[in-house]
């Protein structure tokens, strides 16, 4: 990614980390996560989370994990699909390039800080992967998928939910780093 566009992306979405309740440019908060299907009593449970939730999913209410498997949440942000996974999975760990939002995640979730393009972990080394809504933000796409696929072992799952565009976006609008601020 390049470095004006990923440091616009990473201010953007660990503000909404810092300063929760401010007006951001996407959806955020625990009000986005309750209307994407995410249960009323886990965000209630969890505000660190549910604050800071910038996701496009409910993926927890659709994935298949089980009590013997190792989990990577890719692009965890503050942890809320981790929490919600958490109880059902033998270990999950979180994986962000933000620190503020780690910060939230790591109060109740084991954590790591680094790019979703190269992961820091063994090859093979967890049974399931989930990403939620990281792939409109890092144009390295190709990468975080055979990192996803390097990770997962033989016959591992891997769960992502993302927005889609209805149409292309002009040149200006691709090309055009400060979109996110």
């Amino acid at each position: 990614m390049n470095s004006e566009l990923r440091a616009g992306v990473r201010e953007a979405y660990s503000r909404v980390a810092l300063k929760p309740f401010e007006q951001h440019p996407f959806p955020a908060g625990a009000a986005l996560a309750e209307s994407l299907g995410y249960a009323r009593e886990l965000v209630i449970d969890h505000p660190l989370a549910a604050d800071a939730f910038v996701g496009v999913s409910c993926l927890p209410g659709f994935v298949e994990v089980d009590s013997g498997m190792r989990v990577l949440d890719v692009g965890c942000g503050a942890g809320l699909d981790a929490l919600a996974i958490g109880p059902r999975v033998r270990g999950i760990i979180g994986l962000d390039f933000s620190a503020e939002m780690l910060a939230r995640a790591s109060a109740q979730l084991d954590v790591v800080q680094a790019a979703a393009e190269r992961m820091p972990f063994a090859d093979a080394c967890f049974d399931a992967a989930l990403a939620n809504g990281i792939f409109n933000l890092n144009p390295r796409r190709e990468e975080i998928f055979a990192e996803m696929a390097r990770v997962l072992r033989p016959g591992g799952r891997a769960w992502g939910a993302e927005l889609i565009l209805k149409g292309a976006l002009d040149e200006e609008a691709r090309s055009d780093a400060s979109w996110f601020a």
